[in-house]
Formats: C-alpha cells, sequence, structure tokens
C-alpha cells in the first residue's frame, strides 16, 4: 500500500457552476505532482466538451496542518465536441472506475456535460465509451513510475475503464441547509 502524499485538483466551470475533480497521487515531491497534473489535465479536456473552461489546478499536501501548496492558472477549453448544444443537466455525469490492487472500489465522476447524442436512454455510447478508454489508456501509459494514482485507502490504481450508465450526482451537496424541527 502506497499512501498519497499528494493531492492534485482540476478546476473547471460551465455555466455558472463551478467544480472540481481530485486525484491522490504518491510522488517524489511537488515538481512530480505538477508533472502528474499536466497529464492529467491532457486526460480531462480531450474528454470535456468544448464549453467546459478549466481554470486552474491546485497541487497539496496530504498531511493535516501542512499548508504547502502550489497553484497552476489554467486558460483552456475542454477538446470534445460533437456538433450539438443539446446537453444533459450537469449532474448527469460519467462514472470511471479505476482498478487498485487489492480491489478497493475507486470511482470518479466527471460532469463533462454530456452531449444528448452521446447516449441513448441513459446508456453512453459504445464509440463514445471506447475514445473515454483510449484517453485513459494513453494517461495511464504516460505516468512516470515513481507516480502512482491511490485510492483513499492509499491501494495502488492499476487501470481503470468508464461504466456505460449515464449517473448522476448532485450539484452543491455540500451547501445543503440544515432542516430544524420546531419544538
Amino acid at each position: 500500500m502506497s499512501s498519497p502524499n499528494l493531492r492534485v485538483e482540476i478546476r473547471k466551470s460551465w455555466n455558472g457552476h463551478s467544480w472540481g475533480n481530485d486525484y491522490l497521487i504518491h510522488a517524489a515531491d511537488m515538481d512530480a505532482g505538477q508533472a502528474f497534473a499536466g497529464q492529467a489535465l491532457a486526460f480531462e479536456r480531450n474528454m470535456h466538451e468544448t464549453v467546459v473552461h478549466f481554470e486552474g489546478i491546485r497541487i497539496s499536501t496530504t498531511l493535516v496542518g501542512d499548508r504547502s501548496f502550489r497553484h497552476i492558472p489554467v486558460n483552456n477549453f475542454g477538446l470534445a465536441t460533437n456538433g450539438s448544444t443539446n446537453l444533459l443537466p450537469l449532474w448527469n455525469v460519467l462514472r470511471f472506475d479505476f482498478q487498485t490492487a487489492d480491489s478497493d472500489p475507486c470511482r470518479k465522476y466527471y460532469r463533462l456535460p454530456i452531449p444528448e447524442v452521446n447516449q441513448d436512454n441513459g446508456n453512453i455510447s459504445s464509440a463514445v465509451l471506447s475514445a473515454y478508454q483510449t484517453f485513459f489508456n494513453t494517461f495511464f501509459a504516460s505516468l512516470d513510475a515513481s507516480t502512482t494514482i491511490v485510492s483513499t485507502k492509499g491501494h495502488v490504481v492499476v487501470g481503470g475503464s468508464p461504466y456505460a450508465l449515464v449517473q448522476m450526482r448532485q450539484l452543491h451537496r455540500h451547501k445543503r441547509k440544515k432542516v430544524t424541527i420546531p419544538a
């Protein structure tokens, strides 16, 4: 087991919403984390539609109380284009299952947004899934051997694949107001 020592967060925005995906990695130092961040950015840009703006990357340590971090400004857009303006709402996401060496479930949810033409009755088309798989394989193969993606429990990720069904995630799940019951 290789405990994560860095967290890499890629921040994005579209249509008034801002979100990010983070990766827990084990890397030699911040420079190795920054190299990983560039590769992860290239992977994510291939999957995200051209309307998605990539705002920046934050690399930080995972040690409690350690304030070591780097901010890398990014001003890029996604590269995926389908010629359609009909996009599913942002809570519809692509789930990516990462396989770990010891079967620890590790998933990432990507708000792309998903074009209507890329899905049929909630199933993402096989051609699109194949493209996402190719993007991931290229990204994963390009990683330096000394930098590994790990799960929250520290298990090393050894592969990954997209899930065929459109998934749903709530936006701003941490901003819900507490319900108070009157006495």
